[in-house]
């Protein structure tokens, strides 16, 4: 009784550690399962919006740039297609000379591929618009001089700069009523470049961040659970 009695006050402290000890462990595992829930649900959002818009979107932006530089082979540095619309008779500098650009049958057809895949462009940003995370996209775009030449006198996003480009193309290229239109006027809604730019600087960062959360130990890990499930 007395060597019980002895022990006893050690075999609560022993009890009391294993306690302790199993209380941090449950709370290390909960912490990792939290951490590890969190960037699960980070790569699926980043392959979500890869997938769904950035991806496609740089697709056909793509195609747009190969189609463009396609019409204005041999045409003068200052060729834009959507102000010349509204006044082929623009004179451009080209060696040192002053000329006049006329479009040939072959060019109206380039012109016309363009809007088309321009529509689906608007399709595609106007259905996933909630999956747009780049300020520059979908808030604010402040043009830069290094990559564009419009210059914008009021707040817009790169994406509403463009879908107003493709409405103001098709319409003036399928101008059935004879509206009038200003190239001065229209000059700032020439084609922004530097969106292909973002949306590339978007796409690495997305991607680069996706490789990184597969390098970590937790998606290996998670990666071996999902393919050996518990029987």
């Amino acid at each position: 009784m007395v060597a019980i009695s002895l022990l006893a006050p050690h075999v609560a402290l022993i009890a009391a550690l294993i306690a302790l000890f199993v209380g941090v462990l449950g709370a290390v595992v909960n912490s990792y399962q939290i951490h590890k829930d969190s960037k699960r649900a980070r790569l699926m959002d980043i392959d979500n919006r890869l997938s769904k818009i950035y991806g496609p979107l740089n697709t056909y932006l793509n195609t747009l740039k190969v189609l463009h530089q396609v019409l204005v082979m041999g045409k003068p540095d200052g060729f834009r297609t959507l102000t010349h619309l509204v006044n082929p008779k623009t004179q451009y500098v080209q060696n040192g000379k002053k000329v006049m650009v006329t479009l040939s049958a072959a060019d109206y057809s380039l012109i016309d591929s363009i809007i088309d895949i321009e529509k689906k462009v608007e399709e595609l940003v106007l259905a996933n618009s909630g999956l747009i995370d780049e300020p520059s996209l979908a808030l604010n775009y402040v043009p830069d001089p290094r990559f564009t030449d419009i210059e914008l006198g009021y707040e817009t996003s790169l994406l509403a700069l463009a879908l107003v480009h493709f409405r103001l193309l098709d319409l003036v290229r399928h101008n059935s009523a004879n509206l009038v239109f200003s190239d001065e006027a229209l000059s700032a809604y020439v084609y922004p470049r530097e969106l292909n730019v973002k949306l590339q600087a978007k796409i690495r960062d997305l991607t680069s961040e996706r490789e990184e959360l597969l390098r970590t130990p937790w998606s290996l890990w998670m990666e071996f659970n999902d393919s050996h499930p518990a029987s």
